[in-house]
């Protein structure tokens, strides 16, 4: 069930318009750590996503990881799916944005407090953009 979720974000994304540019990524790395703390209880993690962009600055994607620090509390999920979309441009020379919506997904665990979280994101820069 989990990489049938992961097949059909990637197959989502891969059928948007064709004036839009998508990329995509694969890894293995020796610890996925987030904000400084060990997703996978110091171990190896599998990762991949799928990106897409167009010329107005629209922008989504999804991302998939293994993860072990909720099979280690007990609740079963051993991944984790993130989604986002957003929107990049300039309001003028000088000042840029950056604004979007992020959640992250852990599919099949059972702990007693949901561990999916939803966040809300905006940056504004300021200076000259070339």
């Amino acid at each position: 069930m989990k990489i049938k979720t992961l097949v059909l974000a990637v197959a989502t994304l891969a059928s948007l318009p064709a004036m839009a540019d998508m990329s995509y990524n694969l890894s293995a790395t020796s610890d996925y750590r987030y904000r400084g703390l060990s997703q996978t209880d110091n171990g190896a993690a599998l990762q991949g996503g799928a990106d897409y962009t167009n010329e107005s600055g629209f922008y989504a994607g999804a991302w998939a990881s293994t993860i072990t620090w909720i099979d280690d509390a007990g609740g079963g999920a051993n991944i984790e799916f993130d989604f986002y979309a957003g929107k990049t441009g300039k309001f003028s020379d000088a000042v840029s944005y950056d604004f979007g919506v992020l959640t992250y997904q852990y599919p099949s665990h059972d702990l007693a407090v949901s561990p999916n979280t939803t966040e809300i994101y905006g940056k504004l820069g300021f200076g000259l953009h070339t």
